[in-house]
């Protein structure tokens, strides 16, 4: 149950500290009814017009709590270096969390809550933290990287929570080796010997198994005789990649075919 507030009040004119002379002058008090949770004042009355400083009375008892620099009701009698940051608490991941090798970190969505010595409570954003990572950059991630943290600092108190993440390998590119591409006039067109290669960045590579790879002839046909008309036509080999939750990558490459005229000299 939240304070409810039924009467504010501007005084001019210092005085003793009681309900109708506050002893700070010139600022606002709050009247309030109960007095069971003080943590939601801030969001109704951080603002301009409420200074550090200002006093709420809450309650029969008539408690009293001022708004601390830092933007957070505190009772009356504690100093204000004794409310600080306590720790930091994610309470929603930001929506994307997997990733291709050399993207970049993306928060979108996330959402934080500063919890404090007094038990109060403030929302941050991605806006009002600092992020890091157990590997790589927030500007370029590794497979290695699977941890990111969040770092608030408030009053030269920092406080830090983490969520994971996974990065994958991302395909940069396909070469084709190891089959014949210069033929004579009459030879049958043969794929035998082709080897693909995916290449995934740096000098990361693997060979792609048939399976995964498609061949498209284009104007040529497998085991066809082939013509001088035949030459300077291409193999069109395609290879994706496919990861659950991100996006597809394609690669292809081009295999030209040379067909020399009979006895050695091309066509």
């Amino acid at each position: 149950m939240g304070i409810l507030i039924k009467d504010i009040k501007k005084f001019g004119a210092s005085g003793v500290g009681d309900m109708d002379n506050p002893v700070i002058a010139g600022v606002y008090s709050f009247i309030a009814e109960t007095d069971d949770d003080v943590a939601g004042l801030p969001t109704q009355f951080n603002n301009s017009s409420v200074a550090p400083g200002s006093y709420c009375f809450c309650g029969e008892d008539k408690k009293e709590y001022y708004l601390a620099a830092n933007g957070l009701w505190t009772e009356y009698g504690n100093a204000p270096s004794t409310v600080e940051l306590d720790s930091i608490d994610i309470i929603k991941e930001p929506e994307v969390k997997k990733y291709y090798n050399g993207d970049a970190l993306d928060t979108a969505g996330f959402a934080a809550a500063a919890l404090y010595t007094n038990k109060s409570k403030k929302d941050l954003s991605a806006a009002d933290v600092t992020f890091s990572l157990n590997a790589g950059t927030a500007g370029s991630l590794t497979p290695s990287s699977t941890t990111v943290t969040a770092t608030y600092t408030e009053d030269g108190v920092s406080k830090t929570d983490a969520y994971s993440i996974s990065c994958v390998k991302k395909l940069t590119g396909i070469a084709a080796s190891g089959m014949t591409t210069s033929y004579t006039v009459g030879d049958a067109l043969s794929i035998a010997g082709l080897v693909i290669t995916a290449s995934w960045g740096g000098a990361d590579s693997s060979v792609v198994s048939s399976a995964d790879y498609t061949l498209d002839y284009g104007q040529l046909s497998a085991g066809q005789v082939l013509a001088a008309a035949d030459s300077g036509k291409k193999i069109t080999v395609s290879y994706m990649q496919e990861e659950e939750g991100l996006d597809s990558i394609t690669k292809t490459v081009d295999i030209t075919i040379t067909v020399n005229a009979a006895g050695g000299g091309q066509s």
